[in-house]
């Protein structure tokens, strides 16, 4: 993904356990985002696998609006998909998300090869606004790093003290690279004085626009 989805699309974010082998999930995933890409109000999805728990996914899509999205999910052939197979196959649920914040590198045509997922549940005394201002500062410094691509910080429509940020980079190892700089560590620590944070490092399965 060499920048990040506008900022003005809705976004959905699907986390799936498979209960059966990633190699036949991943098959109907891809059937399903073939069937996606002629729907229309559909713009983009990647789906991503954890590096660290090959049977934990994430598939992030982004619509022109909530009507566009909601029409298909409740659509016939739709629900084949998912009642007929998908669900045989995982365990899961889906989150509509706002997009907040997003940004990315001088050199946008960078490809990527790994995202890294980190949540954000604010603290009980923590505001959005102090974290808002607190992640901004990281981002700052992180879209300097080597084979950083971009990132986009999402929070759920329906959990709004809870934020998701996908950091798109060039390979794993660019961003454990930046992960052990010591400013990155101090950002984490400064984020963790309003938020509980916790993260995973996913490579990207399948990227496809409409």
């Amino acid at each position: 993904m060499p920048k990040p989805i506008d900022t003005g699309l809705e976004t959905v974010l699907a986390r799936f356990t498979v209960t059966g082998t990633p190699e036949e999930f991943e098959e109907v995933l891809r059937e399903q985002t073939e069937f996606l890409q002629v729907q229309d109000g559909f713009a983009r999805s990647t789906l991503l696998q954890s590096l660290r728990r090959p049977t934990t996914y994430l598939n992030v899509s982004w619509w022109h609006d909530e009507h566009a999205y909601r029409s298909v999910v409740r659509s016939v052939p739709f629900a084949n998909y998912v009642f007929g197979r998908l669900m045989k196959l995982v365990k899961g649920d889906s989150e509509r998300a706002e997009p907040v914040l997003a940004g990315s590198a001088n050199d946008a045509a960078t490809a990527s090869a790994a995202v890294a997922v980190t949540t954000f549940e604010l603290h009980e005394d923590a505001s959005p606004q102090d974290f808002e201002r607190t992640f901004k500062a990281h981002a700052d410094f992180v879209r300097l790093q080597p084979g950083f691509v971009a990132h986009l910080l999402v929070r759920l429509a329906g959990s709004p003290r809870t934020y998701v940020n996908l950091g798109w980079w060039g390979e794993p190892g660019d961003h454990m690279a930046a992960l052990a700089t010591e400013e990155f560590r101090a950002d984490v620590r400064a984020m963790g004085t309003v938020a509980e944070v916790s993260g995973d490092l996913m490579r990207v399965v399948i990227d496809a626009a409409a």
